[in-house]
C-alpha cells in the first residue's frame, strides 16, 4: 500500500471516530417533542424595512414593525386584520379600501394616521431596493382621510393581501423621519434607533453584531 492510500484511510478512519463521537455526545430526538430547531447565522444587513428581505432581519422585523394584515399561527390562507381593521375590494379587484386601526400609537408617541401608512409604502416603491417588487402590480396609494388607505393596482392582484402582510410593509412614522432637506424620497434612510409600532422597538448597531429589544409598555396586540 503507497504511502498517500495509507493517509488517506488514517484520515477516513479519523473521520469516522469523530462522527461517531459526535453522534454519541449529540443528545437523542425526543420522538414527541414538537419543536424544530434551526441553527443559522444571525447576519443582520439592515433593519429598515423598505430595504430588507433577509430571513434573519425579517424575523426582527415582523416583531417589531405592523402592517395592514397579518395571519394567525400557521394559518396562511386567511389574512387577519392588523393594522386594518377591514378592508374592501372593488368588483374588478383593483381598488382595495382599508379603514385603519384608531388609538395606534408609535413608540415616539404619535398618533398612527393614513399618511404615515401611505409614506411608507410609497417609500418601498421609490427606493426600489429588493422588496420594491411586492407592490409591482400598485399603480398608486391614497389616504383620502386619516383612517383610510386606498391602494390602486394596475391590474387585478389576488396575491396582494398576503403580500402586505411582510414586514418590509410595516408603517414607519413619517413624522419622525420625513426630513425636509430630503425631498428626494431615495435618498431617506431611517436612523439607527427605530420609531416603531408594535410591543417593542429594536436598535440596529450595525458596526457590531448586536440587536438591543426594548421592551414597552403601551401596546394596542394583545395583552395592552
Amino acid at each position: 500500500m503507497s504511502a498517500s492510500r495509507v493517509v488517506l484511510t488514517g484520515v477516513r478512519l479519523a473521520l469516522t471516530l469523530l462522527i461517531g463521537a459526535a453522534a454519541a455526545l449529540w443528545p437523542a430526538a425526543d420522538a414527541t417533542a414538537q419543536a424544530l430547531v434551526v441553527g443559522a447565522n444571525f447576519v443582520i444587513k439592515s433593519l429598515d424595512p423598505a430595504r430588507t428581505v433577509e430571513t434573519t432581519s425579517n424575523m426582527v422585523n415582523h416583531s417589531v414593525y405592523d402592517s395592514l394584515v397579518t395571519f394567525d399561527g400557521e394559518d396562511l390562507t386567511t389574512p387577519k386584520p392588523s393594522l386594518a381593521t377591514d378592508w374592501t375590494v372593488s368588483p374588478d379587484g383593483k381598488t382595495y379600501t382599508f379603514r385603519l386601526r384608531r388609538n395606534v400609537r408609535f413608540a415616539s408617541g404619535n398618533p398612527l394616521t393614513s399618511a404615515d401608512v401611505k409614506w411608507s409604502l410609497d417609500r418601498v416603491r421609490y427606493l426600489k431596493s429588493n422588496p420594491a417588487f411586492f407592490l409591482n402590480s400598485v399603480e398608486d396609494i391614497q389616504a383620502p382621510d386619516p383612517f383610510t388607505v386606498v391602494l390602486k393596482l394596475k391590474a387585478p392582484n389576488p396575491a396582494l393581501l398576503p403580500i402586505l402582510s411582510s414586514s418590509s410593509l410595516g408603517a414607519v412614522d413619517s413624522r419622525v423621519h420625513l426630513v425636509p432637506q430630503l425631498l428626494d424620497l431615495q435618498l431617506r434612510h431611517l436612523p439607527a434607533h427605530r420609531r416603531v409600532v408594535g410591543d417593542e422597538h429594536a436598535t440596529e448597531r450595525t458596526r457590531t453584531p448586536f440587536l438591543e429589544r426594548v421592551s414597552r409598555d403601551e401596546t394596542w396586540g394583545p395583552g395592552g
